[in-house]
């Protein structure tokens, strides 16, 4: 059997390996992407100091769920406020920082879990003077975000303000991982990609 290369951040990394390997896979993780905090965290005190402004808050991923509450230690969730989040790992973030099931928009089940479909459940909404907070990650190479979701609210009429509050950054390679990563096995094993960044940090072998 061909051995699974799990390539996501540690963080989000442990369910996917022990799932594979409860299936009775062999599993290698081999992280591609590093997820650090931004340095500056006084954007993310001044969003926490108007949250009761805002009419949603979108949560990209589990990673800046982690990070939007980690950074505040006294941080309340209003009990009028929705969120909206990309599928089930972000939903699961979010309820365990105390955020109600019922307040979280995400993409209908059995759907692909991704802002089309989050879109898809709340495009019809009365958006028109709204103030959406989009709290997401950033590049550390100033790689252009994805800004799908955010066009879609604008021109729905609502005013949108992106926050980043963790930073993507390239991977350290230990020198076992790097010694490996150069061999025939690595070449011949089943590699789970979760974006394309990831794929960017993969060293420079033969990988045709």
């Amino acid at each position: 059997m061909k051995t699974v290369i799990v390539t996501r951040p540690l963080h989000q990394a442990q369910p996917w390996i022990e799932g594979l390997q409860q299936h009775g896979f062999s599993v290698r993780h081999i992280p591609l992407l590093s997820i650090q905090p931004v340095a500056d965290n006084q954007p993310l005190h001044h969003a926490w100091a108007q949250i009761d402004q805002y009419t949603w808050v979108m949560f990209v991923s589990a990673n800046a769920v982690h990070y939007f509450f980690k950074g505040i230690q006294h941080g309340h969730w209003p009990s009028h406020l929705r969120a909206g989040a990309t599928g089930n790992g972000t939903t699961k973030a979010l309820t365990a920082s105390g955020v109600a099931a019922h307040l979280i928009d995400q993409p209908a089940e059995n759907q692909p879990e991704d802002t089309e479909h989050l879109w898809q459940q709340i495009a019809d909404r009365h958006w028109s003077g709204t103030q959406v907070l989009l709290v997401r990650g950033r590049s550390a190479g100033n790689r252009p975000e994805r800004n799908w979701l955010m066009h879609q609210l604008q021109h729905a009429g609502a005013q949108v303000q992106c926050l980043a509050v963790y930073q993507r950054c390239a991977p350290v390679f230990s020198a076992d991982d790097l010694l490996w990563l150069g061999s025939h096995d690595a070449r011949n094993s089943c590699w789970i990609f979760s974006s394309s960044e990831a794929i960017e940090y993969l060293p420079d072998y033969d990988w045709a």
